[in-house]
Formats: C-alpha cells, sequence, structure tokens
C-alpha cells in the first residue's frame, strides 16, 4: 500500500502488486530479501469516479511520476536485518526509475508453518530522491496551491509459503 499526499491536506492511497520476491529466513531473521513491485499494476483506491482515477494512474505513470514506459518495476534488495524485540529493523536498496537509494523501516515477521508474514510499519520516502520532482516545493517556486509534498508513506504485508513446509 502507498500513501501520496499530494497536497498538505489531502492524499491519495492505492497499491503495487509484486511481480516476484522471495526471502530467506534463519534463526527468526530475515537474512536475506529482494522484491520486484510492479508499478504498471499501480491502482487508486481512493477516488471512485473511474475517469478521475484512471487520470491520477495515468500521471502517477506518466515521466513527471514513475515513468513506468522507460521504468516499469521499482526494486527492494535486503542489505541488514535486525530483530529487536518484537519487530525487525530491516534496511535495504530501493531502487526506483533506475536510481537506488537505502531505505530502513520497522516490520513484524510471523513463521506459522506453511505461511510467512512480513508487515511493515509504515515509513516515509522522499521522492525527489528518485528524480521525481513533479511540483515539488524544493525545485519550484510560486507553486501555492499545485505544490505536491515530496512525502511517500509505504507499508506492505507480505504473506508467503513456506518452502521448507511446502510440499
Amino acid at each position: 500500500m502507498y500513501r501520496k499526499r499530494n497536497k498538505p491536506a489531502s492524499y491519495h492511497e492505492g497499491y503495487l502488486s509484486l511481480n516476484s520476491g522471495v526471502f530467506t529466513i534463519e534463526n527468526d531473521n530475515i537474512t536475506s530479501c529482494n522484491f520486484e513491485f510492479d508499478l504498471i499494476s499501480m491502482v487508486c483506491t481512493d477516488i471512485e469516479d473511474p475517469e478521475l482515477n484512471k487520470k491520477l494512474i495515468g500521471h502517477l505513470q506518466s515521466a513527471d511520476f514513475f515513468d513506468t514506459e522507460q521504468y516499469p518495476t521499482a526494486k527492494f534488495e535486503l542489505t541488514s536485518s535486525e530483530k529487536t524485540g518484537e519487530t525487525h529493523k530491516i534496511s535495504g536498496n530501493l531502487t526506483i526509475k533506475g536510481i537506488t537509494k537505502n531505505i530502513s523501516f520497522e516490520a513484524t515477521v510471523q513463521n506459522s508453518g506453511d505461511v510467512v508474514t512480513v508487515k511493515s510499519e509504515k515509513f516515509a520516502i522522499d521522492r525527489t530522491e528518485w528524480d521525481i520532482k513533479y511540483n515539488s516545493g524544493k525545485f519550484f517556486d510560486n507553486l501555492k496551491d499545485n505544490v505536491i509534498l515530496d512525502e511517500i508513506e509505504i507499508s506492505f504485508d507480505i504473506y508467503a509459503v513456506n518452502s521448507k513446509n511446502a510440499s
């Protein structure tokens, strides 16, 4: 799920699909993790009008934002994971638009037999670090009500089959 604040008092919510992903858990800690997200699968869940919804998704997928024609996927690769009580502090390289930056977030990991669940806490990234500058107050003056905040809030729930227990 993502939450894109477009103006100080408003935002849009939605989600992306996963193209592929694999992670390894040893001794209740994530030791490796690679995911590829399908940016073309982007869905907006807060705009009910189909025409306005399609217009927003089209704009988010344009070169103004994620440029999905040239960069149809985003990727995450684990660099470190540390169990801290009931949660894990996860760090990794997030690649969007061919630009890779290290991010960190908290997540819970549950291994219950056949299913492993990883749920993140909400965390934020600054879209401008991935060259998504459209109507950013950092780069454009005099935007007034047209300024779009740079912070994108993200959370996710991943449910995976435990390959050690799968038949």
